[in-house]
């Protein structure tokens, strides 16, 4: 096909924090950068940024990482398309794990 597709997930065990948007995420967007889209100049390369984390239960902190987690917006660069960052929060319930997607 026309398009590569990437996803930079970043797992936790417990909940997350800002310096995952800060530091951690903008590090693996600029290793990609640097050396997996350049293998891939004669296609699109869709670049998809996940963090996998505990759900966040108080409501203004879930508002307020929600918030900061939208303020990553997407950027285009020539044939690279840097996605949204997306929050998808578990709950481990006995030995039940559920996953929402919270943005």
């Amino acid at each position: 096909g026309d398009n590569c597709t990437i996803n930079i997930i970043e797992l936790k065990d417990g909940y997350p924090y800002n310096d995952i948007l800060d530091v951690q995420l903008p590090k693996y967007v600029e290793w990609v950068l640097d050396y997996i889209a350049p293998l891939y100049y004669d296609k699109n390369v869709i670049i998809n940024r996940f963090i996998i984390a505990k759900k966040i239960t108080k409501k203004k902190k879930l508002e307020d990482f929600i918030n900061n987690c939208n303020q990553r917006l997407e950027q285009n660069i020539n044939n690279i398309h840097i996605k949204s960052v997306k929050y998808i929060g578990y709950d481990i319930n006995n030995n039940d794990i559920s996953f929402e997607k919270l943005n």
